[in-house]
């Protein structure tokens, strides 16, 4: 995992890192969107930190899922 860039910190960090990546401008502001419509409904209903779990989470989720599916690439 050296071999990427970033080296050996990048291959520990990069299940979160991602998640700020966007692919286009388009991309990110549909994100924000989704983000301002939902995120505060829900942060308010289970906790700030709950949430910021929950979010880490699902980004750890979809990172892994990525790999899943398109290993070797």
């Amino acid at each position: 995992a050296a071999d990427i860039a970033g080296g050996e910190i990048a291959s520990l960090t990069s299940l979160v890192t991602h998640i700020g990546l966007h692919i286009d401008l388009t991309h990110l502001l549909m994100n924000a969107a989704w983000f301002l419509a939902f995120a505060s409904i829900v942060a308010r209903r289970i906790g700030a930190w709950r949430f910021l779990a929950f979010f880490i989470g699902g980004g750890i989720a979809g990172g892994v899922a990525f790999i899943a599916l398109h290993w070797g690439e």
